[in-house]
């Protein structure tokens, strides 16, 4: 009997085909996720207690081309492992760290380290008021700025303002590298296949150069009224005052480290902002019955400053070189006004100084005469250098056509201003820039009006000062044109002729002003001197996961367990004949020894 049943139990063994892994290996799974919950429930516990977050907005380093060079961050694509610069592994990973950690050389050593991208945190005030922002701190995203202005990086830079969630983050990830012992193999290899990691993803394509980028400049005249009136009596467009025209220029964006991420309220909103209420107290005298002045005024503002001043290039090139304009066929003198709201010292730059009895001269004699601080009062000369397309101060671009200019601003040369280039420009001292367009209004009269008009000097102060309400605060008088400072699309790509920016500034300049143009200036297709890309900032994704190993490493358990399982199955009834031939020995030997005793009886 016992012969039979092992007979039988082989025969079983030897039936049971590969097909029967399917309901084995069904039974496996139900029971393994159960069994593995049981094992993992810590581990899983510790993973909800790290933190998650999404929907950070993140701005990223600029991105352009200019003269042939490249400028800014070269990619835009964000979806990389994080870790901190303390990490040594950052091969093709995100390295996230506080502006701080980081410099230029720091971020040359981890290009090339071939890091997949760069996050900068920075502190959450910046958006609002960077007042508030130690002075460390200020000083070290000062310092990174400068260093990342001329350098091409070939991976993405973003900027990222540290929520309290993401400062959360940031510490576990400290936590994960400080966790990880470079000095012990074995620990690393635990770490990189069984620990957990964060993820970075950003919601952006990979940039593409700006087809539609514009260069807007827009412009207007005031003229003398009797040189008006022979002029209208001819027939013919007004060809400026008795003496000539003069210039006052100014740019109306912004452009920096991070484009979007800064507003440039003084460089170049102050000078914006000056030009204009320059052109509502010079509009009330030229109105004015009976007064005539000795010069036409244009006033001019453009797009592209930072850029060379790209959009006030291509305006001159315009006007000079077309044969039915007469634009700037009188100019005697291009003021252009640059960063004047924070400092009270006024410095006017100019490529070649004046002689005395120019026009330039007898403008800086008045600005000493009416400046309360007069000694702050400075002539600076910078000669022009040719071979550099790069130029510091907007007046020598008039000056490289032979015209006539100076740069009125607070900064005593362009390499102590770099403020200009800075996130950091989000402040204007009001009673400062009041008291330089005190100064420049008066010296402008001064200059304008003929000896012989019949206004006093309090008349002129009376209009000079006539914004400023009862309570004297000089804020007053630039509440209407405060507004334009907080605007989003202030940065220099964005701009365009439909831009509700543009479409404000034009309606504040445009009722001021006699014959009123808006021109815009694309670059060349075929060869671009500028270029400028899209892709400026994002939305930024944080999430838990694995390390890539660990997928590498469970694919190679469940391939062993399956090897085993499918070869057990296989070789059955081998293994269970090697199994069971001790007992079936034993078996045997006693049914023998039974039968053996019971034929002796």
């Amino acid at each position: 009997m016992l012969h039979d049943f092992t007979n039988l139990f082989e025969d079983l063994a030897r039936s049971f085909t590969p097909a029967s892994l399917i309901c084995l290996l069904s039974i496996i799974l139900l029971v393994a996720p159960t069994k593995c919950q049981l094992a993992n429930q810590e581990p899983q516990q510790q993973q909800q207690q790290m933190a998650t977050v999404s929907d950070l907005p993140i701005y990223r380093l600029h991105q352009f081309d200019m003269f042939g060079s490249r400028y800014g961050s070269r990619s835009a694509q964000l979806n990389f492992e994080a870790r901190t610069v303390a990490s040594g592994q950052l091969n093709r990973k995100c390295v996230v760290a506080r502006v701080q950690e980081l410099s230029g050389a720091v971020i040359k050593r981890l290009v090339q380290d071939n890091v997949g991208a760069i996050l900068v945190l920075v502190p959450p005030a910046l958006l609002q008021d960077p007042t508030g922002i130690p002075t460390e701190t200020r000083a070290a995203l000062h310092s990174l700025e400068q260093d990342l202005w001329g350098d091409s990086i070939p991976v993405p830079v973003y900027f990222l303002a540290e929520t309290p969630d993401f400062s959360r983050v940031f510490e576990d990830m400290r936590r994960i590298d400080q966790s990880n012992d470079f000095n012990s193999p074995l620990r690393l290899i635990a770490n990189s296949v069984l620990g957990n990691t964060y993820h970075v993803a950003a919601r952006s394509a990979q940039s593409k150069p700006i087809d539609s980028l514009e260069f807007v400049a827009m412009h207007g005249f005031l003229y003398p009224q009797a040189s008006s009136a022979a002029a209208a009596a001819a027939g013919v467009a007004h060809q400026g005052g008795s003496e000539g025209t003069i210039v006052i220029s100014a740019y109306m964006d912004w452009f920096g480290s991070v484009p979007t991420l800064g507003r440039g309220f003084d460089s170049n909103g102050s000078g914006m902002l000056l030009l204009l209420r320059l052109a509502r107290l010079l509009s009330y005298y030229y109105g004015m019955p009976g007064v005539r002045p000795k010069y036409s005024v244009l006033f001019l503002l453009t797009s592209g400053g930072k850029l060379s001043y790209f959009g006030t290039k291509r305006w001159i090139e315009d006007n000079l070189e077309s044969p039915d304009s007469t634009v700037l066929a009188r100019v005697v003198m291009a003021l252009c006004l640059d960063s004047v709201g924070l400092e009270p010292a006024v410095n006017l730059h100019v490529s070649k100084l004046p002689k005395e009895g120019t026009l330039m001269h007898a403008f800086y004699d008045r600005m000493r005469k009416h400046s309360e601080k007069p000694d702050l009062v400075q002539l600076r000369q910078k000669k022009i250098n040719l071979a550099n397309e790069w130029l510091p101060w907007e007046h020598e671009r008039f000056s490289i056509k032979r015209l006539p200019g100076l740069t009125l601003s607070q900064c005593p040369s362009h390499s102590d201003c770099s403020h200009r280039l800075s996130v950091l420009d989000r402040r204007i001292d009001w009673q400062q820039l009041d008291s330089n367009y005190r100064t420049v209004a008066k010296s402008l009269l001064d200059l304008l009006l003929n000896p012989s008009t019949n206004v006093t000097d309090e008349q002129m102060m009376k209009h000079v000062y006539n914004d400023v309400d009862d309570s004297g605060d000089p804020q007053s008088a630039w509440t209407s044109y405060a507004q334009l400072l907080e605007h989003d699309h202030r940065s220099y790509h964005n701009l365009r002729r439909s831009d509700p920016y543009v479409q404000t500034l034009q309606s504040m300049l445009s009722p001021l002003v006699k014959d009123y143009r808006l021109v815009a200036f694309k670059p060349d297709r075929k060869e671009p001197e500028v270029v400028v890309y899209d892709a400026s900032d994002s939305v930024l994704s944080v999430y838990i996961v694995k390390p890539a190993l660990f997928d590498l490493f469970l694919a190679g358990l469940i391939t062993a367990y399956l090897a085993i399982v499918f070869g057990f199955v296989v070789h059955f009834h081998r293994i269970a004949g090697l199994c069971l031939a001790p007992l079936l020995a034993l078996l045997s030997s006693g049914a023998r020894q039974s039968n053996g005793g019971k034929s002796t009886h």
